[in-house]
C-alpha cells in the first residue's frame, strides 16, 4: 500500500513538472505599455517599447524594473548596441549596459 502511494505521488509530481515545462516562456514585456515597469532615475521619454522590444536612449543613467516579482526562473534575452551615426572608430564607442537581477526595494540609483 505504501509503495502504491509513493508511485502515485511521484507520478503526480512528475505530471505537474511536465505541465509547467510545456507552458513555455513567460514574456517580461507585455505589449507596448510602459506602466508595466517602474522607471528609476529615467523619464518616459528615455525608454520606449515597440513590438515587445525595449529601446533606451541611455541618458540619463538609470534603469527600469518589472513591477511583478518572479522566482524559480531562467531569464533569456538579446541585446545590442546601435552603432552611433558618424562613428569612425569602434574604439571610440562607449556603451554602458548591464542586467540587474534581484534588486531589493526601494529602488534607487
Amino acid at each position: 500500500m505504501i509503495s502504491r502511494f509513493w508511485i502515485a505521488a511521484t507520478l503526480l509530481a512528475a505530471s505537474g513538472l511536465a505541465a509547467r515545462a510545456n507552458e513555455g516562456p513567460t514574456p517580461l514585456v507585455e505589449g507596448d505599455d510602459l506602466n508595466q515597469f517602474e522607471l528609476v532615475a529615467i523619464g518616459p521619454d528615455t525608454i520606449k517599447i515597440v513590438d515587445g522590444e525595449i529601446s533606451i536612449s541611455g541618458h540619463p543613467d538609470g534603469y527600469f524594473a518589472t513591477k511583478k516579482s518572479y522566482r524559480n526562473y531562467r531569464l533569456t534575452f538579446d541585446w545590442r548596441y546601435e552603432r552611433p551615426e558618424g562613428l569612425a572608430s569602434d574604439a571610440q564607442f562607449r556603451g554602458n549596459s548591464g542586467l540587474l537581477i534581484h534588486i531589493a526595494r526601494p529602488h534607487k540609483v
